[in-house]
């Protein structure tokens, strides 16, 4: 689907910029603005809120836009490189076709770990046992290719999240709510950075996941993918906020870029994705065609 410029402006203008009395062109580059924003507080749940540095991890950019978001969300976050694969905007469609397929059964069972039934928790499990194998079966999966896991999710008193614990296997009675309390305060602490104050566990629901593992690996060993590298290029010109306004700006496919670093303005094309390289950002393509970017 070809790109309307035309419309976009007539939408924004009328539906926004007109009402607010704001300039097109910054209105345009604040709904950007915006959409970075979100993705860099996405990054932060799952990372500086959890203990971890981002400027100590690279970035993958990934799906049609995530190239065209990628610098602002690193320059925010200090992000050091930024990598671009092949193929960035079917990276999805790639994952789905060749994920391992699993079932999840979840049965909830919602109490203090010090006063749960392991008998009547046990009797719980081995009926979602009793389903996993069905299921699978229905995919063509024969019981000697079900591969079955317990998990437990945990958390502590008042919380309003959960933590996926594995519950202990051949355990039973206290020995299996105390590994499970000592599990959650370990996976408490590497995802959150800290043990937690309050002793007092609880459990919300037990998690079967059953999975078939094919005769042979879904992803072919021989796997081979031969980019199509766009060679060609132009010139245009894109706005890059008040520092910088409009500048004039190469539009160039992949192959058009070598292993030498190039220095932005730049937008590469290409027919699943777009990359934006601002003027502070620098590009690369290595020899696995992939695009490396890092501050200039």
């Amino acid at each position: 689907m070809p790109l309307d410029e035309a419309a976009a402006r007539s939408a924004l203008e009328s539906k926004v910029a007109g009402p607010l009395g704001l300039d097109l062109v910054q209105l345009a580059h604040g709904v950007v603005q915006i959409a970075a924003t979100n993705m860099t507080r996405a990054i932060r749940s799952v990372s500086t809120e959890r203990g971890k540095d981002p400027r100590d991890f690279d970035l993958i950019a990934f799906g049609g836009n995530g190239g065209l978001f990628a610098a602002a969300v690193a320059r925010e976050l200090e992000i050091p490189r930024i990598v671009i694969p092949p193929a960035a905007g079917i990276f999805s469609a790639f994952g789905l076709l060749y994920a391992d397929l699993e079932h999840h059964f979840t049965q909830t069972l919602l109490g203090r770990v010090d006063a749960i039934d392991t008998r009547h928790a046990e009797a719980k499990w081995q009926r979602l046992e009793a389903e996993a194998p069905v299921a699978l079966g229905r995919e063509g999966f024969a019981p000697p290719q079900c591969r079955i896991e317990r998990f437990g999710e945990l958390r502590y008193v008042s919380q309003s999240y959960e933590l996926q614990v594995p519950w202990p296997a051949g355990a039973g009675g206290e020995a299996v709510l105390e590994q499970l309390c000592r599990r959650l305060r370990d996976m408490h602490e590497r995802t959150y950075g800290h043990r937690g104050q309050d002793s007092r566990i609880e459990l919300v629901n037990l998690h079967l996941v059953a999975r078939g593992i094919p005769d042979r690996p879904r992803v072919p060993t021989d796997l081979a993918f031969e980019p199509v590298l766009e060679q060609s290029a132009s010139e245009g010109e894109a706005y890059f906020g008040e520092r910088h306004g409009w500048l004039p700006t190469r539009l160039v496919g992949r192959g058009a870029l070598s292993g030498a670093p190039e220095r932005g303005p730049l937008i590469v094309r290409e027919l699943d994705s777009t990359i934006l390289v601002p003027p502070d950002f620098s590009i690369s393509r290595d020899r696995c065609a992939r695009l490396v970017m890092v501050r200039a």
